[in-house]
């Protein structure tokens, strides 16, 4: 089975089970990815 940190996260933050912050890499650049404001957060649509 492959692993899928993104697919854990969210899955563990909607069953209240989340531990630590998902962290984002990008080179030398960390963050911690806003999982509740991009998954759980309300939809705004655009007109894009």
């Amino acid at each position: 089975m492959d692993s899928d940190p993104y697919g854990r996260a969210i899955r563990d933050y909607s069953l209240d089970q989340q531990t630590e912050p998902l962290i984002e890499r990008c080179g030398d650049e960390t963050r911690e990815h806003p999982i509740e404001e991009y998954y759980f957060g309300e939809f705004e649509p655009t007109d894009d």
